[in-house]
């Protein structure tokens, strides 16, 4: 089974969707570099652009420094 991941927009939380899903929102433009995304595993919510899974997704903005 995929992982489940979940991220914010605004204050709002939403998911659960697909990596591939998560991906997609990024390279379009609703998950923005400083959303919070999440997943099972991980230790708390992270700034999206500093997930290694989202690495070469986004436009710009989404550099990891």
């Amino acid at each position: 089974m995929s992982q489940e991941w979940y991220y914010t927009v605004g204050e709002e939380r939403k998911g659960p969707v697909s990596l591939r899903e998560l991906r997609e929102l990024a390279d379009d433009g609703t998950i923005r570099p400083s959303d919070l995304i999440w997943c099972d595993g991980m230790s708390d919510w992270k700034e999206a652009r500093r997930v290694d899974e989202m690495r070469g997704y986004g436009g710009r903005g989404w550099s990891r420094e």
